[in-house]
């Protein structure tokens, strides 16, 4: 049986994150890691679950294809992420990561 860390560890921390990839790998270094990439108008690819929008996740309804690497910055990915009763990435918030932010920060990473 193979365990795979779905979105990056979906619900535990918020998904398809470097914080929640981290989450996964503190637990058990031989899981796989399942990630959603996608390519945004500006041909960078990053990591995102919704391929049809964006607003599940930040509450702003556009898709990732129609955003620059710029503009996606600016939205939270994490924005209704929830942890009990409270919203804690509203007042801090996470970055969509690039695809390369990835293998920089897990170079040993294999599977």
């Amino acid at each position: 049986m193979e365990i795979i860390c779905y979105s990056c560890g979906r619900g535990e921390m918020p998904e398809n994150t470097l914080e929640e990839i981290q989450q996964c790998q503190d637990i058990n270094l031989t899981w796989r890691i399942e990630m959603d990439v996608q390519l945004t108008k500006d041909e960078e690819l990053v990591l995102f679950q919704d391929e049809k929008d964006t607003l599940r996740l930040t509450g702003t309804n556009k898709k990732i294809s129609e955003l620059n690497s710029k503009e996606l910055q600016s939205l939270n990915p994490e924005h209704y992420f929830k942890s009990g009763d409270f919203y804690p990435l509203r007042e801090k918030p996470l970055s969509i990561p690039f695809l390369n932010d990835v293998f920089l920060k897990f170079p040993k990473k294999k599977n």
